[in-house]
């Protein structure tokens, strides 16, 4: 089988396997969007309530030797 032939084969086999392909709906794409941004300000809020946690707790230990 020469490169030709070889290439010609495998092309016809993406284009195949592309016909294969969902692809999700307008719909689903906005919802996946939301859950994904909702996640990120939950773990936002979640980092920043811990920060502030060893921050105060920080802030106690090194004061009390004074």
């Amino acid at each position: 089988m020469n490169i030709a032939t070889a290439s010609r084969n495998y092309l016809v086999d993406v284009i195949a396997e592309f016909k294969k392909v969902t692809f999700p709906s307008r719909r689903d794409i906005g919802i996946h969007t939301l859950v994904v941004v909702a996640s990120i300000i939950a773990m936002i809020g979640f980092l920043a309530v811990v920060d502030g946690g060893f921050a105060v707790l920080l802030k106690l230990l090194l004061s009390y030797g004074r």
